[in-house]
């Protein structure tokens, strides 16, 4: 169970660094909404676990 939450920490991890840039940089408001729908997506993933 411990390399799931490292992969999912790993995932997290670069999804918000992403988003952060992205926000930084204010480039393109499609791309900073689908990074929201990806943090959903793995919010969502961890709690069924």
């Amino acid at each position: 169970m411990t390399g799931v939450y490292i992969v999912s920490g790993i995932i997290i991890f670069v999804v918000f660094g992403a988003f952060v840039i992205t926000v930084n940089k204010g480039y393109g408001v499609k791309h900073k909404v689908d990074t929201l729908d990806e943090v959903k997506i793995n919010k969502d993933f961890e709690d069924k676990q």
